[in-house]
């Protein structure tokens, strides 16, 4: 299996994933924290005053989360109501697990058991804690954070936190719109975008500390097929279109093929299907920061 990696320069490499258990890295891991940040939305506005329920995906936030627990790491939660949140139902399907239902059915209740998923802490209160314990922050997908991630300004805070202390930011599926947080004003850029004001919406987005990076997301083919198959109506904006306009450099993968890219401490995943390899990325990535 492949995932590419940017380089500090830009430089796109494919390497090949080793066979390394996530078992083996766990041995440099130790016990340390991962801030975990779901959406708090249910419902997902779409065009033409339609609404989609969702939520995070299943796989993204278990698969993840497992291995994270399993290399010792303590993870907390939190999103922007500091609600309880579950997963978009679309997602509880073998076909996201290796088309195995007992694989699914083990994620289920692995994430049922969880409770500070249930019951997450408010980005306001991590905000006012601060970040210095936590080694990595990790956004999963679904349709969620597409609604209250991207514009919401505790996330910025956070995020830009973790930018400044070059910390491994980790994002996956529609987990990367939330990237767009950390504009000086992403209201005004999301507006802007929908708006179809593109020179305007770029004008916002001068500053963002992202740009210039390589990053993947869900990609606008496989946004437009989803769009049809199951939300039946379109999406405001899509996290592909965003992102490049603010100044990214997407780099996309075949439709439902894994993808996963690096640069610098973000690590970004493109759909579901790239789960074990983001994770794979995820874990060494953390144990090499240890090593520093």
């Amino acid at each position: 299996m492949l995932y590419r990696i940017s380089s500090l320069w830009g430089l796109v490499i494919v390497l090949a994933v080793s066979s390394t258990s996530q078992a083996a890295l766990a041995a440099d891991a130790g016990s340390k924290r991962v801030l975990v940040i779901l959406s708090s939305a249910r419902y997902l506005d779409l065009q033409k005053h339609k609404k989609y329920e969702t939520g995070f995906y299943l796989n993204e936030l278990a698969v993840p989360a497992k291995a994270l627990v399993t290399a010792g790491y303590d993870l907390v939660f939190t999103n922007p109501k500091g609600n309880i949140v579950t997963w978009d139902h679309h997602s509880a399907n073998a076909l996201y697990f290796n088309k195995d239902l007992k694989q699914e059915q083990e994620a289920e209740h692995f994430v049922e058991h969880l409770l500070t998923v249930r019951h997450p802490r408010s980005l306001s209160s991590v905000r006012k804690e601060g970040v210095d314990d936590y080694d990595a922050v990790f956004i999963p997908g679904g349709h969620a954070p597409m609604q209250d991630l991207a514009t919401n300004p505790d996330l910025g805070a956070i995020l830009s936190e973790f930018h400044k202390r070059h910390r491994i930011t980790a994002l996956i599926c529609h987990g990367p719109i939330a990237l767009l947080s950390t504009l000086t004003s992403p209201q005004s850029f999301m507006e802007s975008l929908e708006g179809g004001n593109l020179r305007q919406a770029r004008s916002a987005s001068r500053n963002w500390i992202y740009r210039g990076y390589h990053m993947t997301a869900f990609s606008n083919a496989e946004e437009k097929i989803v769009e049809t198959s199951r939300l039946h109506a379109q999406v405001r904006v899509t996290p592909a279109t965003s992102l490049r306009l603010a100044g990214a450099f997407l780099e996309d993968a075949p439709i439902w093929k894994p993808n996963v890219v690096t640069d610098r401490e973000l690590v970004t995943g493109q759909q579901p299907f790239s789960d074990d390899v983001f994770t794979r990325t995820l874990l060494l990535a953390l144990a090499q920061k240890r090593k520093t």
